[in-house]
């Protein structure tokens, strides 16, 4: 199971955050060639926009911090792969090699039990890196 996920969730997790980051940048970009002429009913539908001055100041800067915000999801997205090398590989190693010498082999029961529970924690923990980002894009895109 491990090496299938090592195999399967890197790209995964570069695809969303690649998907994400072209968001940010489309964003960005509409905003720079559209200014405060940007039209917020572009991006969604709403029933307070402003034809004003003022209100398109303020949709311009509500759509730079949709930009930003998407751009933080896709960072957190793609956190998933620096956090596995940081914190879960040399736990793993650790576990694999206790299990291809047997129980018992070379560990005490207790060490392996915290052990085990380590690397239960750090995937834990890992998990929720996508979990957040994909909470950020979607509280981002609605604009909540």
């Amino acid at each position: 199971m491990y090496d299938m996920g090592l195999w399967i969730g890197p790209p995964g997790a570069m695809l969303a955050a690649a998907n994400l980051g072209y968001s940010a940048y489309a964003i960005y970009w509409h905003e720079k060639t559209h200014g405060d002429d940007a039209r917020e009913d572009e991006w969604r539908p709403r029933t307070e926009i402003s034809n004003t001055k003022e209100g398109g100041k303020e949709r311009a800067g509500e759509e730079e911090g949709k930009g930003k915000s998407i751009a933080l999801a896709a960072a957190a997205c793609v956190a998933i792969v620096p956090f596995t090398w940081a914190f879960l590989v040399g736990t793993s190693e650790v576990l694999l090699r206790e299990s291809e010498g047997g129980f018992g082999a070379g560990m005490k029961e207790s060490v392996l039990r915290d052990t085990v529970v380590k690397w239960g924690w750090i995937c834990a923990a890992r998990a929720l890196l996508p979990l957040v980002g994909t909470a950020v894009g979607v509280w981002s895109v609605l604009g909540w």
